[in-house]
Order: C-alpha cells, then structure tokens, then sequence
C-alpha cells in the first residue's frame, strides 16, 4: 500500500512537484493533514518533446523519489477519441492502484482543461480515492512576483543546468493555494463497475442508472469493457450529404449517433443476421467498402465506411418494400451497383455527427471565467447539432472586474440571437480557494433548484468548459447531485486555430472591435471553420442516495 497522486501534465511542470509539496505538508488552517506521497503517476502526451522535458524536470526535482510517467498516444486532448483514450489510461491506473490497496489522490492542475474535467469522472467509480485537489499561484497576475514559471522558460534554465532551477521547480508554499475541491464517490462504486463490466441483460438496473438512457450506458460501458475490446473505438463524422439528410429526419436516426453501435467497428462490419439484422458490405470505386445496416427492427438505414479515424456516415436511408434502400430525398436504391460508383471521395468526413439528444426548449448552465467566448462556442455547437438552446444561466463570481466585462459582453452578443440570459452570481471574486470553490459549487446547486421550479418543463443541460479547471470539476458534481444528465465540453481540433481564437476572442481583444456585430462574427464562429470545433457529451450517472 501506498500513498499515489495521480496528475496531468500540460505546460506546467511546476504544478506538480507544488501539490506534491502541499500535500506532504499539509495546510493546517483548512484541516488538510500531511501526506506522505510516495508515488507519482503523471499522465502526459508522449509525443509533445517540451512536456517531456517538463517530466524529466518533475522526474529530478520533485521532492518524491517515485515518479513515474503515464505515456498518452497523442500529442493532446484535441478530439473525443482523445478524450476517450485519456479516459481509458486512467481507467488502466485506478484499476492497478485499488489492486496494490493504495490511497490515490487526484490533481486537477495540470494539463489543458478537458484533461483536468475528464480525470475526475472516472474517480467518482473507486473508493480508493481520498480527495481532489488543484494549486493556484497567489501571485499569478503579477509579472515580477509569480510562481509558475511557463516551460519555455523552465527548458531555457534546464538546458543551461542553471542552479536556480531547483528553486523555481519548488516555489514556497506560502505563496501557494492548495484547494480541496468537494468530491463524493457513487454508492456501491464496486458492484456498479462490475454491472457495467459484465451487463447481464437479466440482472436488475442498480439505482444509479435508472435515470441514464440506454445508448448512454454505451459510454461507460466501452470504457468498462475495454479489457475485452481489441479495437479502438471511432468518432463519427457525416459527410455533407448525410448532414443535409439528417437535418430533416434527425429524431428517427438519432440512435445511430449516440454511443452504440456505430462507434463498434467489429459490429459495423459484422455480417451476421444476429443482434441488429443483416449487414451488407459492397465495394466502391475506389475499393472502399461501405456498409449498410439496421439497429433493432427499425426502418432506418445507414451507409457507412470506414477511414484511419472516423466511421463515416455516407449518407442516410429510409427501408422500403423490405429489400430497397432509398437515400432521403432521392428515388434511386442504395445497392451494389449505386456503391460501385462511389467512392470515399464523394463522401468526406466533414461534420461531427449529432451525439447529443435534441431538445425543443433547454437550459444551458454554463459557469463562466475569463473566457466568456468558450459559452458562445458551446451554444452554436449545440444549436448545430439539433439541441435547441432557449435560455442560457450564467454562474459567475461577481466581484471580479475581468469576468464581469465578460459577463457583460455576453448580455451583448446573446441579445442579438434573442436568447436570454439568466445571471445567477456568486458572491467570490473568483474560485480560487477551498473556501470560494465550496460556495461556487453550492451556488450551481441552488442555481438548478431555483431554475427547475422556475422551468418546470425545461431540460437543463451543463457546460463544463468554462472558467477555471476548478469550475469544471465542481460543475461536473453538480450536474451528479441534482440529476442532470446532459453535461458537455467543448474542443478546438486544430491548434493554430485554438491559439488565433484563443487571442481574437480573449475579452481585451473583444473590446477593441468597433461594434456589436463584429464581436458576434467571433463569438459565434462565424468568422472560423466550426469543423474544426466540438462540441460532445459526458453522460453522467447521478450520486443516488447513500454515497458518501
């Protein structure tokens, strides 16, 4: 048995080697007691050179002995199979921790955002874990007094063998913020986990996934299963296309889009009568092999085929006279002949498909920091894929001056799209302290009762990329205590695209622009490829009563 911190590594290497200097100290005044960590499993991008630098770094001036990397393969958390495969690595070190007996604690400082949310969610399945924690520089905004050091800057020094490196590595802790944020674990973590791992259709629901719908359940359980899975699973794309024929009939197909069948690539190619009908597989022009199916007795067809990424979704087809398929606004019959003069070029995989479930009247609760854009990206995501956005909550900290430009840039931007918005504010000037994250995280909770009996109709949905790593966190326990189902994190696939949006949508940037209009061609994508931008959904399972 051991005491375990497990961490994300992004860009900054010195948030480690600082929790693990807290936690083995302690903060008496928030009865936080000393921890003797003995080991370090740090989670990071094995094909990024600087953050393996940052390792090494961690690896020879963090103050435990036992520092061992966790490779990710990719270079960051830029799709949902990113997601999913960050997901299962972790998945892989609960399982041998609980094993070993250890005691794990859980930091969310490192690493991009979607990183620090996603570790979260898998911890609240394992007992083992004692608590989540994140570090802030109490110094962060000023230039000449700040602690964390960016890694450029740490590699220059490291290069050199520069002996102020040590220090700057282990910043004093008094002039750090360890923050334990609020964490629960599910009741019955153990039993829960094994249902999810076997999925005996005969055994009784547990309590805790009465409220989640069937396709969700596919979430947890290819994570659950992956032991027994060879192959790793695919996103799914439409190609232009198939978006045209969803737009019109997205409700009758939408249980191809969520987390089942399609994201399977053995049952997608399976060509047996058993569980789901039979699969027929033809051959295009250019020797690609398309599929086509059905789920259950449904009429619905899909044709499909699959790259390097993604199962593609090639166009959209309704069942008739028991052997045709007819593409939707066509009179002409998907079969052998009709693929063989397709190819996957006619076919590009270019829209996320639809894996949320649409709604007709939702609330998006959104926790907001210093990115307010980060509401907005969301919002044209999800009104893209079909989930009809008719009011969006706001839960900010109002004593922040930068944050309330923010929140004031959005009242703008909203009115032009005649949403409304609903404030509801914390009385913090941020969340960046155990204390401040314990009332943000109760002003969420009070935020959804208040909007629940306001809306009674209403299908609350919650954002998680907003604010700081923190907010995610707390947003996501929010959304397990009050029952909400529906909880989303947006991505930006490419890069250079993340960094130019990053600086054009930051709030200074944003204030400059001449006008409204100029501001809601940013705020909304207009002005960028929305491609390039997801949007994709977490189902939760809710705390049932009796968890810790």
């Amino acid at each position: 048995m051991a005491h375990v911190l497990i961490a994300s590594l992004g860009d900054s290497p010195i948030v480690v080697t600082s929790m693990v200097n807290l936690l083995q100290q302690g903060v008496p005044e928030q009865e936080i007691d000393p921890v003797p960590i003995e080991r370090v499993l740090v989670l990071y991008p094995r094909d990024q050179p600087h953050i393996r630098d940052g390792l090494e770094m961690i690896q020879t001036y963090c103050c435990c002995q036992h520092v061992e990397p966790c490779g990710l393969p990719f270079d960051d958390t830029r799709s949902f199979n990113d997601g999913l495969t960050f997901l299962r690595q972790v998945q892989d070190v609960l399982q041998q921790t609980q094993k070993a007996h250890d005691e794990v604690y859980l930091s969310v400082a490192g690493g991009r955002k979607g990183m620090s949310a996603l570790l979260a969610i898998l911890g609240f399945f394992y007992d083992h874990i004692q608590g989540v924690f994140h570090v802030l520089d109490k110094y962060e905004d000023i230039q000449e007094r700040k602690n964390f050091h960016s890694l450029d800057e740490l590699v220059s020094f490291y290069l050199k063998d520069d002996p102020r490196l040590p220090g700057l590595m282990n910043p004093a802790t008094e002039n750090l913020e360890l923050i334990q944020l609020p964490y629960e674990h599910l009741a019955d973590a153990h039993n829960l986990r094994t249902w999810l791992w076997n999925e005996d259709p005969e055994a009784e629901v547990p309590v805790h996934l009465e409220r989640v719908a069937p396709e969700d359940l596919g979430f947890w359980r290819m994570l659950f299963q992956k032991a027994g899975s060879s192959e790793r699973l695919n996103t799914i794309r439409l190609s232009p296309t198939a978006q045209k024929q969803l737009s019109h009939k997205e409700r009758q197909f939408q249980p191809y889009f969520t987390m089942s069948k399609l994201q399977n690539p053995q049952w997608a190619r399976k060509r047996s009568r058993k569980n789901g009908g039979c699969h027929l597989t033809w051959k295009g022009a250019d020797n690609t092999m398309f599929h086509i199916a059905k789920i259950g007795n449904c009429a619905e067809r899909v044709l499909w085929y699959q790259d390097t990424q993604h199962v593609v979704c090639a166009e959209l087809a309704i069942e008739q006279d028991g052997k045709k398929y007819i593409p939707i606004n066509s009179n002409t019959a998907i079969d052998k002949d009709y693929c063989a003069q397709k190819s996957a070029a006619d076919y590009p995989p270019k829209f996320p498909a639809a894996l949320t479930t649409p709604s007709d009247d939702a609330i998006l609760i959104a926790p907001v920091g210093k990115s307010p854009m980060v509401v907005t990206q969301a919002y044209t995501l999800l009104q893209q894929q079909g989930v009809n956005i008719s009011q969006v909550a706001l839960v900010f900290p109002r004593q922040n001056g930068t944050i309330m430009k923010g929140i004031r840039l959005l009242r703008e931007v909203f009115a032009t799209k005649d949403i409304a918005l609903l404030e509801h504010p914390v009385p913090t000037p941020d969340a960046n302290s155990t204390e401040t994250c314990r009332t943000f995280f109760q002003q969420i909770v009070e935020s959804i009762a208040h909007l629940r009996k306001q809306f009674p109709a209403a299908d609350l949905r919650m954002l998680l990329s907003g604010g700081r790593k923190g907010m995610s966190a707390l947003a996501l326990l929010a959304a397990q205590h009050t029952h909400i189902s529906h909880v989303y994190h947006t991505l930006i696939c490419d890069p250079d695209l993340e960094n130019r949006i990053e600086h054009e949508c930051a709030i200074e940037q944003l204030l400059i622009l001449p006008g409204t209009p100029q501001r809601v061609e940013r705020m909304f994508l207009e002005r960028y490829p929305s491609e390039q931008c997801i949007v994709f959904e977490i189902p939760v399972i809710s705390l049932a009563p009796g968890s810790q």
